[in-house]
């Protein structure tokens, strides 16, 4: 008796990942792929399910947001690799984590990234189906976000919103990123500063002289109690 036997083997792998061409500057990506199909396999074991490969090099630091917002699949899960597949950082997208698709079930990370190689794998967490992976890389800030106030001779009220994802830190108080407001007073005036109404628990203002030399810090006790640890 003659037994053959054949496998079909895996044409989409980390090997053989999809190269997302990324720019020196701000870009975007979508793509669309059926796991269900043939070629596809379940490589890492994470959820019994077959997994899509992408292949993301970057020159420059960027944050980078990837989701599977808009998938045909409603429930899925995204890992993010950098060289020989080390998961650094482990990435998690579980159920009710997206804030970013309108689907909550939908993968989401968000990650600031160095120069490198990275790898997105993409899957469903209970079957196969059609995913649509989106890529958005926004260029990190060599140089703090400054906002030039100009000259004041009056009394003066002034909001702003920033948002200091993609920042850059070159105040030593805190290792987080920075803005910078710059204005000029005619006269002696009474300045109150305060972040009301802004999203995040903690923040740090600091109030710097004509010789950038620091006049007045205001640090919040929690955030004093983690520099000193």
């Amino acid at each position: 008796m003659l037994c053959i036997q054949s496998h079909i083997q895996a044409q989409y792998s980390i090997n053989s990942a999809i190269e997302i061409k990324s720019p020196f500057e701000s870009f975007t990506y979508s793509d669309t792929r059926n796991t269900a199909s043939g070629g596809y396999s379940n490589q890492y074991g994470y959820y019994n399910t077959n997994e899509v490969f992408y292949k993301l090099t970057l020159s420059k630091p960027m944050v980078i947001t990837i989701t599977n917002c808009g998938s045909a699949l409603a429930d899925t899960y995204i890992m993010l690799f950098k060289l020989s597949a080390q998961q650094i950082p482990t990435v998690f997208s579980s159920s009710g984590s997206s804030t970013i698709c309108s689907s909550k079930t939908n993968g989401s990370i968000t990650q600031t990234l160095e120069p490198g190689t990275y790898w997105i794998c993409c899957k469903g967490k209970s079957q196969n189906g059609s995913i649509t992976t989106n890529v958005e890389g926004i260029s990190k800030l060599e140089n703090p976000e400054l906002h030039d106030l100009g000259t004041k001779s009056e009394a003066f009220t002034y909001t702003h919103r920033a948002n200091t994802v993609v920042g850059a830190n070159k105040n030593p108080v805190t290792s987080m990123n920075d803005v910078y407001y710059k204005f000029r007073i005619a006269k002696r005036m009474k300045i109150t500063v305060t972040h009301k109404g802004t999203s995040l628990r903690c923040t740090v203002i600091s109030l710097l002289g004509p010789d950038d030399k620091v006049r007045f810090l205001q640090i919040p006790e929690d955030v004093k109690h983690q520099m000193n640890r």
